[in-house]
């Protein structure tokens, strides 16, 4: 059968509004392509829980710049030198990863090879997004991910280093990629962290 906000299974009832919308689309959707009612609603269950950490997640994370940076109306320079560059229409972000022989926050800095080798660990291996190295999302997606062959020039007159490794990210418009896209367009969220080991070096 399916479901509505006025017709749901019992163990769906006490969802809130927005789960139980959740729950809906999912479930409805799974028994379109033929699976059973039970699995249909363990899938929508498990979907709605799943949504609303996400945006529990990303809540508390808006809080926290909020308190800490007054949110996106205040103007301050970020941490980190970040080059992105928006697509309006398209929901993308261009991100620079990481740049060759460049001293980061933390005043390690990685060799051209290094940053190549990475870049192409990660597309081999991985192309998924994670929410601040806490859950795997499918709200950000990575399109493109490689190495620039040159220098060039971006509009706002940044110039990006060849060798360096850049990502395109689409944010598709379920609930919590529209946080996330409006957050890179204020700003809030402007960088990205590679999440990975490293065999670290003393240079003198």
């Amino acid at each position: 059968m399916p479901w509505s906000k006025s017709d749901l299974p019992t163990s769906a009832k006490n969802l809130t509004d927005k789960q139980k919308e959740i729950f809906i689309r999912v479930a409805n959707s799974m028994l379109e392509d033929g699976m059973s009612e039970e699995r249909a609603i363990r899938g929508g269950l498990s979907r709605a829980k799943e949504m609303t950490e996400k945006s529990k997640l990303i809540d508390a994370f808006e809080s926290f710049l909020e308190k800490h940076f007054g949110g996106s109306e205040k103007e301050y320079e970020p941490q980190v030198d970040v080059t992105k560059a928006l697509d309006e229409e398209q929901r993308m972000a261009l991100f620079v990863v990481l740049e060759p022989d460049t001293y980061d926050l933390h005043n390690d800095t990685y060799s051209a090879e290094e940053v190549w080798k990475a870049c192409n660990n990660f597309n081999q291996h991985s192309m998924k997004a994670n929410l601040f190295h806490r859950i795997e999302t499918e709200d950000m997606k990575f399109v493109q991910s490689f190495i620039s062959p040159s220098d060039f020039s971006l509009d706002d007159g940044r110039t990006i280093k060849k060798g360096t490794w850049l990502a395109w990210a689409y944010f598709p418009e379920t609930d919590v990629g529209q946080k996330l896209w409006k957050g890179v367009k204020d700003g809030k969220f402007n960088g990205l962290s590679i999440q990975a080991r490293a065999i670290v070096e003393e240079i003198e």
